[in-house]
């Protein structure tokens, strides 16, 4: 006779990898969180009056995960809405994966280097350890998919990819991503942080969701939409995983002014005036990779498939841009010393002003 223990052949493969203290974990029980339905509403201490005076009822907290934003949500993304859990950007859903997953200076996050440095600051906060897999510029900053899976630590609980990659302007392949997730099965959750994936031409990992229930993909309205100062972050995964997601998650995350904001953002004028921009976007980094690239002052510029640009200049730049009011972002504190810039793709009028800029910084290099 088998000794299989059948009730453990349904547990999803990730739910053993959560950390056992929080197995019987009960979520706060907000008012909201009832559902209740009435006309006088005395159970959650709020205040009578509506402070907005549009009748907007801003006095009334807001449903954990609106419906209507998840429902938009998961149009947009083509996945369901049980699969969506909206969250306050994406360094949220970062940090919730971190303490639901690892144990305090037991488990261990993994990522690349250079990367996103929030992966590494949420672990850090958990007191967890972080472990890397260097990417080289030598080497073009391309992942080598084999050596990336046997880095991985033991004690690694979450592995992040982020693609494109912030700053390398990277994308790392369907296929790559699928032999990543299905290597790790029942030992890491793979979560892949799709921030800038509207500028690249690249299929959303989203389609692997169906096939591997330890995968999690991380999406933004910060970037393509606009939205950064509203600060919304998008996970989807499965149904069971967002659920537990949810058990830690604050009660009210999603503002009543942001919920307007978002629904605003997926009315299908301002999808196409998205789409528009995001064209406008890869244009301007096409011609300014090209322009940047003729000067003799770079020394080398990467290809990208985000909104920015990863620029090593013979000389430090950053000052003398900065004090034309131009601010880029100094690089130093991953790469050393001050001669590596990253350059976000502006209007077009912008990176006219930026170029004209190093123009006159090229000319006084080659004068030396």
């Amino acid at each position: 006779m088998s000794d299989i223990d059948v009730s453990t052949l349904s547990v999803p493969s990730f739910e053993k990898l959560i950390r056992e203290d929080l197995q019987d974990f009960m979520p706060y029980a907000s008012a909201r969180s009832e559902k209740l339905d009435g006309d006088l509403w005395l159970n959650a201490n709020e205040c009578p009056w509506d402070a907005s005076e549009t009748g907007l009822l801003w006095n009334r907290y807001p449903e954990q995960q609106p419906e209507a934003i998840i429902n938009a949500l998961a149009t947009r993304y083509k996945v369901k809405s049980n699969q969506v859990l909206v969250t306050r950007g994406s360094d949220e859903g970062i940090d919730l994966l971190v303490r639901l997953f690892c144990r305090y200076q037991q488990d261990g996050v993994f990522a690349c280097a250079p990367t996103f440095g929030m992966y590494k600051i949420c672990a850090k906060i958990q007191g967890v350890k972080y472990d890397e897999y260097s990417l080289t510029a030598d080497a073009d900053f391309k992942l080598d998919v084999e050596r990336f899976i046997q880095a991985i630590p033991e004690s690694c609980k979450l592995v992040f990819l982020c693609s494109p990659n912030n700053p390398t302007g990277k994308i790392i392949s369907e296929n790559d991503i699928e032999e990543i997730v299905e290597a790790l099965q029942h030992r890491c959750v793979v979560v892949v942080d799709e921030a800038y994936i509207e500028f690249a031409n690249a299929q959303s990992a989203t389609i692997l969701l169906e096939k591997y229930d330890n995968l999690v993909v991380l999406k933004t309205l910060s970037k393509a939409y606009g939205l950064a100062g509203v600060r919304v972050g998008i996970l989807i995964s499965n149904m069971d995983l967002v659920q537990w997601l949810k058990k830690i998650l604050p009660p009210y995350p999603v503002p009543k002014p942001c919920t307007e904001a978002i629904l605003a953002s997926f009315d299908p004028s301002n999808i196409l005036q998205v789409e528009s921009r995001v064209q406008v976007i890869i244009l301007e980094r096409e011609k300014l990779f090209l322009e940047i690239e003729k000067l003799e002052v770079v020394e080398k510029i990467w290809a990208s498939q985000g909104n920015y640009l990863l620029v090593k200049f013979k000389r430090d730049i950053f000052e003398m841009c900065l004090e034309q009011g131009i601010v880029l972002r100094n690089m130093k504190k991953i790469f050393g010393g001050n001669q590596v810039i990253r350059i976000s793709i502006g209007l077009p009028e912008e990176n006219k002003i930026l170029l004209e800029m190093l123009t006159l910084v090229n000319m006084a290099y080659e004068t030396v």
